[in-house]
């Protein structure tokens, strides 16, 4: 087996996902570092917000066919982010993978602004650079480029 390469896998369900992808909420302490890192270092667009009581406020990011929701809620979250990606020592969600047309523009960015560079950018298969940078919350973005 190649060091990396899709393997057909059958487990009797069958997920369809249509084109609006998938979405990811984000609970933040900080909204407006977040939003600043989401629009201004990786580009996304503002395509929402709400409020939900009891809950705190909502901003949607438009990230191709799916949507960032960066979420602010009334009371402070009991646990930050642990942070490290897949090195840190916690189960749940550890990354996001969003794939882009210019990453060493990105990490360039991310770099200029004083944003942590988890990873640099580096031959993950053939075809394929990735690079991971963190958001404001320490959580772990990776950058996959497919040449």
């Amino acid at each position: 087996m190649a060091a990396w390469e899709l393997i057909p896998v059958s487990c009797g369900i069958n997920l369809v996902v249509d084109e609006s992808g998938i979405d990811v909420g984000l609970v933040v302490g900080n909204l407006e570092q977040s939003l600043a890192f989401y629009t201004n270092i990786l580009g996304l667009d503002i395509s929402g917000r709400m409020h939900l009581p009891r809950v705190g406020k909502i901003i949607f990011l438009r990230a191709g066919c799916s949507a960032i929701k960066l979420i602010q809620r009334e009371s402070e979250p009991g646990v930050s982010v642990v942070r490290g990606g897949l090195r840190g020592n916690a189960a749940g969600l550890r990354y996001l993978t969003v794939h882009v047309k210019d990453l060493a523009g990105l990490v360039a960015r991310c770099d200029a602004a004083g944003h942590k560079v988890a990873m640099r950018p580096k031959i993950f298969a053939a075809s394929v650079t990735i690079a991971a940078i963190e958001d404001p919350e320490g959580n772990w973005i990776e950058l996959q480029h497919q040449s």
